[in-house]
């Protein structure tokens, strides 16, 4: 993430090859929260995309980390390949608000620690990351669980 003309932005189209396995883009992490699932089934994510016409909400709840195994039909997925929403952007660089429910996903429930946005998964390619062209960047504006900029 940088700073660019007084806004932070982040390229989703980044990749970096690890054990052989490509991994797209930077991921925007929220600081370390307490929130309740059931009081927040949507949030509202304010940014401006180009370059994809996807993005990716993961979270982590209390007491998880990036491994942490949630049972699934057939075995066991770290969380961050569980615990998650892809929600369509449209990606002309205007800054737009989208809402994103996650009360969808069974695994929205009991105390949130953390939400990251970045580049999406592919579900039905056993959780790689989705390619995405090199340029793909988000231009963040504010997240909040009211569709409303927060006053600053």
């Amino acid at each position: 993430m940088k700073r660019e003309n007084g806004s932070m932005v982040f390229y989703v189209g980044d990749s970096k090859t690890d054990q052989g396995q490509v991994n797209y883009g930077a991921t925007l992490f929220s600081p370390a929260v307490s929130w309740s699932a059931a009081s927040m089934p949507k949030l509202y994510v304010n940014v401006a995309v180009t370059g994809t016409s996807e993005l990716r909400l993961v979270w982590l709840k209390a007491g998880q980390t990036e491994s942490t195994g949630i049972a699934v039909t057939g075995g066991t997925i770290p969380a961050t390949c569980a615990q998650y929403v892809n929600f369509p952007v449209i990606g002309d660089g205007v800054m737009r608000t989208y809402e994103v429910t996650l009360n969808t996903n069974q695994h929205w429930n009991g105390t949130i620690a953390q939400v990251r946005i970045g580049n999406p998964f592919d579900p039905n390619n056993n959780y790689q990351w989705k390619p995405v062209s090199a340029a793909a960047r988000v231009r963040l504006g504010w997240v909040s669980t009211e569709n409303v900029p927060p006053a600053y």
